[in-house]
């Protein structure tokens, strides 16, 4: 009977230690979201151009790497296009979460509200469709100017937050920019 009774008592120490660090969790995270609600204002204009900028990057990167992969076939360029969607979706949670409206709204592929982005995406098209070579190199110069704009935007926020999601970003892009670099030197 000792047994069951040490199986029971262990039993229920693991489920208190696992509620308790849910509730801990829990609380991490609901406490961050009521800070980022509470603390919109706490976000400069400065940071808030950089979110509304990087959802759309993000998306120009995605709705440029899928005519690439449409134009050339090339495995890369269809997988970076999913990891920018997961991009895209990860800056939606924080424009949500610091309630900033969404410049992508419902725009299918290759629309855009920012006028220079709506250029930039007929160009890198345009680059990109010449040859392979040029589709990688357009791969190149989109990475690096979302790893620019990544780099600004941690050093202009102290939100853990925003920080977290744009170095998670950062570290996919830099990943993004070695492939398109590999490629390359093919």
């Amino acid at each position: 009977m000792k047994p069951r009774w040490k199986l029971i008592s262990a039993l229920v120490v693991a489920i208190a230690l696992v509620v308790t660090m849910a509730g801990a969790a829990f609380a991490v995270s609901s406490d961050d979201t009521a800070a980022a609600t509470a603390g919109a204002t706490s976000l400069s204009p400065h940071v808030k151009q950089h979110l509304i900028l990087l959802r759309e990057e993000e998306k120009l990167a995605r709705d440029v790497y899928s005519v690439l992969y449409t134009r050339w076939g090339a495995v890369a360029f269809h997988d970076i296009a999913f990891a920018e969607g997961h991009h895209m979706a990860a800056v939606k949670v924080i424009l949500d979460r610091y309630g900033i409206a969404d410049p992508v709204g419902a725009n299918p592929p290759g629309v855009f509200t920012n006028q220079k982005l709506q250029a930039a995406y007929a160009e890198f098209v345009a680059r990109g469709s010449k040859s392979l070579v040029d589709a990688y190199k357009v791969g190149v110069v989109i990475e690096k100017r979302e790893i620019a704009l990544l780099r600004d935007l941690i050093g202009d926020t102290v939100r853990a937050d925003v920080i977290r999601m744009a170095t998670n970003l950062l570290n996919g892009d830099l990943k993004h920019l070695a492939a398109f670099n590999r490629l390359l030197n093919k």
